[in-house]
């Protein structure tokens, strides 16, 4: 019930968060979305799973490299490019 889904634009993927305490939890549409973003603050434990890519690295601040982990990088979002 504490679940509030906000749309920025009609193109954009809906953003989940909780209306008590505000956390970002996920966004995209679980039920029509091939694929939605979990947040990882939303987790209680290791869920798992791996990084496959790193995307907005052209945001990333200086003072905390990116790991050299081998995963592709993406300056912007994966589907930017």
């Amino acid at each position: 019930d504490l679940l509030e889904s906000f749309q920025p634009t009609p193109q954009a993927r809906p953003k989940v968060f909780c209306r008590r305490c505000g956390g970002h939890l996920f966004s995209g549409d679980p039920l029509a979305d091939d694929e939605v973003a979990i947040r990882l603050g939303a987790l209680d434990g290791d869920p798992g799973i791996r990084p496959e890519y790193r995307q907005y690295v052209d945001s990333a601040v200086a003072w905390e490299p990116i790991p050299d982990d081998g995963l592709p990088r993406y300056g912007q979002s994966r589907s930017a490019g």
